[in-house]
């Protein structure tokens, strides 16, 4: 008895491999996120996002702006925060977003920064301590 390609298609697992593949593209397909869709608004709350001048911290600091949030950019660079800084304002509309400095992997700088918005703010709602720290 010899094999024959379509063999395959008579096998249990066939049946069951095509399903979980279906299951799954669809599972995609309406799995889709758009934060802009989002209905869950932030006016009135503060927000602090730590390293957030780049990638993950940086989209997290502009969905917050955009759903209407003060933000807290809590970041090590001026340079890279500004940047940022002006990069959120303008794509969220939201003014509302400012720029601290602070070296995570400096305790004497965290307190600082600490001291400050404890000074600044009057309430804290929302902290995303996305920065690393690599200590030497």
């Amino acid at each position: 008895m010899s094999w024959v390609w379509t063999d395959v298609f008579s096998h249990p697992l066939w049946a069951v491999s095509t399903v979980i593949l279906g299951l799954l593209l669809r599972s995609q397909q309406r799995g889709s996120w758009d934060t802009r869709a989002c209905l869950v608004q932030l006016k009135g709350k503060t927000a602090i996002v730590t390293g957030a001048n780049t990638g993950i911290g940086k989209f997290i600091a502009l969905d917050f702006a955009r759903r209407g949030a003060r933000v807290i950019m809590a970041c090590r660079s001026e340079a890279r925060g500004s940047a940022a800084l002006q990069e959120i304002r303008k794509r969220s509309g939201n003014t509302n977003v400012h720029l601290r400095l602070v070296d995570t992997s400096s305790l004497a700088s965290v307190r600082a920064f600490v001291e400050g918005v404890l000074r600044e703010e009057k309430e804290l709602h929302i902290l995303v301590n996305n920065a690393g720290a690599s200590g030497g």
